[in-house]
């Protein structure tokens, strides 16, 4: 429909919908718009979209530095590689993915920032964080109950609270010298 310009909160939230397609009119998308869609496969952006872009089915801002939203259905227990563009992931964007592992280039990762809540009730089981993140956000892998490795980059000062509440496999964290504090509830 090219009438509609915005995707609010929750839109398509539990639906079984598998693919979702963006026309160009598109510029807005809620940070909850897919939770709980279990089925999303992919996003597909068409026409001349001046704000999104879909790369390997998963969503984008046009200049892919912001990851949006990671497809639930999308790479069930297999690795994910986010480009080297990529300098933030959205908040929520990796929320109840079946992905297993997050993988971030090793020579080039220009990550920044990892929004709240990004991995919150996903399956991944590793991710080694690559960037240059000052913190862990509140929530960011909350109930990832098949978190068994992570390793946080220097440079990070800060772990918010509830950052890995509920990831009741984490059996190894790596941290570095540079974290100065860690909130409550971060570990819980």
């Amino acid at each position: 429909c090219e009438t509609i310009s915005e995707i609010g909160d929750y839109a398509f939230r539990g639906t079984a919908i598998k693919t979702i397609s963006f026309d160009k009119n598109i510029n807005s998308v809620g940070a909850s718009s897919f939770l709980d869609a279990k089925n999303l496969e992919s996003f597909e952006v068409v026409g001349k979209n001046k704000d999104f872009t879909a790369i390997d089915g998963v969503l984008f801002n046009k200049k892919a530095t912001t990851l949006v939203c990671f497809p639930a259905a999308k790479l069930a227990g297999e690795k994910y590689q986010v480009p080297e563009s990529v300098k933030e992931i959205a908040p929520k964007a990796f929320y109840g993915a079946s992905v297993g592992v997050v993988a971030f280039a090793e020579n080039g990762s220009s990550l920044e920032r990892i929004g709240e809540s990004a991995f919150e009730n996903s399956s991944v089981t590793r991710v080694d964080i690559i960037g240059n993140l000052s913190k862990i956000e509140t929530a960011t892998f909350r109930n990832a109950d098949k978190l068994v490795s992570v390793v946080i980059p220097d440079g990070v000062t800060y772990i918010a609270a509830e950052s890995f509440l509920g990831c009741s496999a984490l059996a190894e964290i790596k941290l570095p010298e540079s974290v100065k504090e860690i909130a409550n509830s971060a570990f819980k």
